[in-house]
């Protein structure tokens, strides 16, 4: 391979693993700072009657990404979360569209949106990482 391709091949290389992030311990994580709870967030913070526990943190990376990435449940934005951050949130059994994005301002990445179901009773446990360049919320498991 001719050296002029090897230096930008191996700069594009660097920069995407530099984006990847990995799992934080739920016991390494930190509460999102109050100040970054959005308005909707108050009826999402109290246990619901027949309702499911929903507890989001936030990966950390190679260079811990400072922008926020912003956690959606059902159309309302509720927080902020910054690397190794974490938000419990209360919401209602059933089938729930949970989204992420970047907090707005910050170079617009698209709104990623996935629909999951919840129990009654139960905590649920989910990441929000950086896959293929952008934010994205999948579930975890507790304690990794």
């Amino acid at each position: 391979m001719p050296a002029r391709l090897l230096v930008p091949l191996l700069a594009l290389m660097f920069l995407l693993t530099g984006c990847a992030t990995r799992p934080v311990a739920l016991a390494n994580s930190r509460p999102v700072p109050a100040k970054r709870l959005l308005a909707d967030y108050a009826f999402y913070s109290r246990p619901m009657v027949h309702g499911a526990k929903l507890v989001v943190i936030r990966d950390v990376g190679r260079f811990d990404q400072p922008e926020s990435a912003q956690v959606i449940v059902d159309g309302h934005a509720l927080a902020y979360l910054r690397p190794g951050e974490r938000v419990e949130i209360h919401l209602y059994a059933g089938e729930r569209l949970l989204a992420v994005s970047s907090a707005p301002g910050f170079l617009a990445a698209p709104l990623v949106v996935h629909s999951f179901g919840f129990q009654p009773g139960e905590t649920s446990y989910f990441r929000v990482g950086i896959v293929g360049g952008q934010f994205d919320i999948r579930p975890a498991v507790p304690g990794k």
